[in-house]
């Protein structure tokens, strides 16, 4: 069965296990993420009878899709599987092109965002207009025909031109990135007569769906609990208001910490300084779901990031403390003033340790996986550190394929420089989801965004929202380089012009925020082990936000 481009639907009792078990035995049930695919499987296994996770394959609708084109090659193209890039990779490429556009054409002027988020943007864009059906270089465009706002449309001028350049250079070296393969899919392998032959059984089936099944017979689904809207005059207040709320509950209502959330628009609202605060003052632990973490931010990936710089005749773009933290495991005995003083001398000892004459000319995956082992083991590691340096090592992978082809041809080059700047700035691990999951169970109280709490929140039946007008919280339909409108089938946009696009824009958004948060509470229900009649929200407002000015947040959309 071929993967339709609507949105498909299925008749399913509003039994979660029935549910499960109907579908059991033909193969795909598409979750939108990874953490909603680890929190599904994990249920399954747990909660429902049956060996419902090995009869059923828990994946994405794209990763579906590669997973497809990959197995099935040799019915649309030559070789055994297409040479694919990361997105990784295609985002440095990206973000390549972006940089030396800006800089020597004057690409996104007036646009305030840097080179990177312009790349991930753009990235972003190509998929959702593959999955639609949409030529890529016509998306650029089409965004700008549906944007409310009417300033800098020229940067979508610029947005193609990245679009055809970036696109040319990956036909010109024969590589597929995810918006290609999708179109691969849909344009030759989803018509392909002996593909629909050998894919007939197949039973294709969105987790969303299934619960909007379970909802549509259950009405809509709501909290029933207790809701109590607690307003503050200002942001300083509601910090402490905070501190108070939780503190009657534990202390005063005697509500285990494990049972208890805490909701905030962004990670940046709360700094992990003002939860060890909070902690302190209750007498239990706050944290935060982890989140991802770059290669140079903790000392063990640094100290391989380093290594790599020497190896690679790189050494200018390490800073003193890099230098002096090297040395440290080098000359495990001198003080640090020893080191300091004598750094120029010292460091010559290890650009010879760890220079191509002594390890070889090998790929830099390689050389960062055995300076890790020859210098760092036995220094003491823990399971993090080699998470982290095992990121490293996967990026640095991803990267090469790309590099590989460049250097075959001669009209675009990438420097080793280019690759170390781009990877400290971008490379980054992200927790396992087992990890987020089992600090999800612990006993402490839990700080997670609303997408988190979604997935994670497990038994917590106390739920503080945080700046509850904060806008960080409302689903927007468009960005500084996108908006949902783009994407919508050409017979609902036909009869969009000037003079109703402001209009049908807030309609969208009051809609796409509906539409989230009763997907919140029906996955709530369904992958919950409480009930949403026990639910108790507070919901923390403040008249000024954290910089003193008039809050404007319109909790409309969400929290009513």
């Amino acid at each position: 069965m071929t993967l339709d481009k609507k949105d498909f639907k299925m008749n399913m009792s509003r039994d979660k296990f029935n549910m499960l078990a109907t579908f059991t035995g033909d193969k795909y049930l598409f979750c939108q993420s990874s953490l909603a695919q680890a929190v599904l499987i994990d249920r399954l296994r747990s909660n429902f009878c049956g060996a419902y996770h090995e009869k059923i394959n828990i994946t994405s609708v794209q990763a579906y899709i590669v997973n497809q084109v990959n197995l099935f090659w040799p019915l649309i193209g030559e070789g055994v599987k297409p040479n694919t890039l990361s997105r990784l990779a295609s985002i440095f490429l990206l973000n390549k092109i972006i940089g030396d556009r800006r800089y020597f054409d004057g690409y996104f002027q007036g646009l305030n965002s840097n080179n990177l988020n312009i790349a991930n943007q753009i990235y972003g864009a190509m998929i959702e207009a593959s999955m639609r059906s949409i030529p890529q270089e016509a998306i650029a465009h089409r965004i700008s025909r549906f944007k409310t706002s009417r300033s800098n449309r020229h940067i979508f001028d610029d947005m193609k031109n990245v679009i055809v350049e970036y696109r040319s250079i990956m036909d010109r070296l024969c590589l597929y990135d995810l918006p290609a393969l999708v179109d691969k899919y849909y344009r030759d392998l989803a018509v392909n007569d002996r593909y629909i032959d050998l894919t007939s059984s197949n039973k294709l089936a969105n987790l969303e769906d299934l619960l909007g099944g379970v909802e549509k017979a259950q009405n809509l689904v709501k909290p029933g609990g207790k809701k109590e809207d607690i307003h503050f005059d200002t942001y300083y207040d509601m910090y402490i208001g905070l501190i108070n709320t939780l503190e009657d509950i534990v202390n005063q209502d005697k509500i285990s910490p494990g049972r208890i959330g805490v909701i905030v628009p962004n990670k940046r609202l709360l700094t992990d300084t003002d939860l060890d605060k909070i902690g302190s003052a209750l007498g239990h632990r706050v944290r935060y779901v982890p989140e991802s973490e770059t290669i140079t931010r903790t000392r063990i990936g640094n100290l391989v990031f380093s290594a790599l710089a020497i190896y690679r005749d790189l050494e200018f773009i390490l800073s003193q403390e890099d230098k002096l933290e090297l040395l440290r495991v080098f000359n495990p005995g001198k003080t640090y003033i020893y080191l300091a003083r004598n750094i120029e001398k010292l460091m010559v000892d290890i650009r010879k340790a760890l220079s191509i004459d002594t390890y070889g000319q090998v790929p830099d995956q390689e050389f960062a996986k055995k300076f890790f082992k020859d210098y760092l083991m036995e220094a003491g590691v823990d399971d993090h550190d080699m998470l982290v340096v095992s990121g490293f090592c996967d990026h640095l992978k991803d990267l090469n394929i790309l590099t590989e082809a460049c250097d075959k041809v001669e009209f675009i080059s990438i420097s080793d420089e280019a690759r170390l700047g781009f990877l400290k700035e971008y490379s980054s691990i992200f927790p396992g989801n087992m990890t987020k999951m089992e600090l999800a169970f612990m006993d402490n109280i839990l700080v997670m965004t609303l997408d988190e709490y979604k997935f994670l929140a497990g038994d917590r039946d106390h739920l503080l929202v945080f700046d509850a007008d904060s806008k960080a919280y409302i689903r927007g339909v468009e960005s500084n380089l996108d908006t949902d409108l783009a994407y919508m089938e050409d017979s609902l946009l036909t009869n969009i012009d000037d003079t109703n696009l402001d209009q049908i824009y807030r309609d969208l958004e009051v809609d796409k925020n509906k539409t989230y948060m009763k997907d919140l509470w029906s996955t709530r229900k369904f992958l919950g082990e409480g009930s949403l009649e026990d639910l108790n929200i507070y919901l923390l407002y403040s008249d000024l936000a954290i910089n003193g000015y008039d809050h404007l947040g319109d909790r409309r959309l969400l929290w009513t």
